[in-house]
């Protein structure tokens, strides 16, 4: 077997750790999405979300050479209820998947999403799911040639990289959602992943628990609540906390941490 592209994955993996450690101008999916498409080799990427959504994690069409853009993220939002994938991933396959593992070519010529894919998305009729979430998948589609199985290899080592944005971004704007706009927002400036862990820090969770919320090492949570008690001038757990609630880095007690509805 053929060693896995490491630029490649190397490219996933800065844009994802730069999302993670600073402000990113814009939703983060339409950006990852492209590069994801470009990593994987698609023609485009749609980034299906199940359930109610915020603005930064919207369904979006990663798109190349069509013209037809507005048409096309019109139509091509979600998965029809009757894509093949659909019922796999529902089912909780947490694997990159193609659509012709799971139907044959005559079956999958007659589906409706096939014909949509053909008219609307350049002919794009090969798909492969990546599972970012339980309940976010990035439907990566190309023409001409189906994904091979090294392309299939690759988006697997890239889903720890798409799982660990998704638990940060869903925790982020949990938390910018429940603050208080009246609160005072003079305050030694954090990361959007230091907000994320002092969020989950308020929640009294343990530097493991964490970890496993976010899908990173308890040691590295360790870290950033060590660079989070330097920068606050704080020693501990409990003094962080208060001092972020009253100068306005977190929302102040009794405000719930993630609006009614949110994910």
């Amino acid at each position: 077997m053929k060693p896995l592209p490491v630029r490649a994955y190397e490219r996933i993996l800065d844009l994802v750790t730069g999302m993670l450690d600073s402000e990113v101008a814009g939703p983060p999916w339409p950006r990852l999405a492209t590069a994801l498409r470009d990593t994987v080799g698609g023609t485009a990427v749609v980034m299906v979300t199940d359930g109610p959504v915020d603005p930064g994690t919207s369904p979006v069409l990663a798109w190349t050479r069509s013209p037809r853009l507005v048409k096309a993220t019109e139509r091509v939002r979600i998965f029809r209820p009757t894509h093949p994938l659909t019922p796999v991933f529902a089912a909780g396959e947490r694997a990159p998947v193609r659509v012709t593992d799971v139907i044959g070519a005559a079956a999958w010529r007659r589906n409706p999403n096939y014909l949509l894919a053909q008219r609307e998305v350049d002919g794009s009729t090969y798909h492969l799911g990546i599972p970012v979430s339980p309940a976010r998948t990035a439907l990566v589609v190309r023409s001409t040639l189906d994904f091979t199985g090294r392309d299939v290899d690759l988006a697997h080592r890239l889903m720890p990289l798409l799982n660990r944005l998704d638990r940060h971004l869903t925790e982020l704007h949990g938390l910018r959602a429940a603050m208080d706009t009246g609160q005072s927002a003079d305050h030694p400036s954090v990361t959007p992943r230091e907000l994320t862990i002092l969020g989950l820090m308020a929640r009294g969770m343990t530097a493991a628990a964490i970890g496993r919320r976010l899908g990173i090492r308890p040691a590295t949570v360790t870290k950033h609540q060590e660079n989070l008690y330097r920068k606050l001038d704080t020693h501990d757990r409990l003094t962080t906390v208060l001092y972020a609630q009253r100068c306005g880095i977190l929302p102040l007690p009794g405000r719930p941490d993630r609006p009614e509805g949110s994910r």
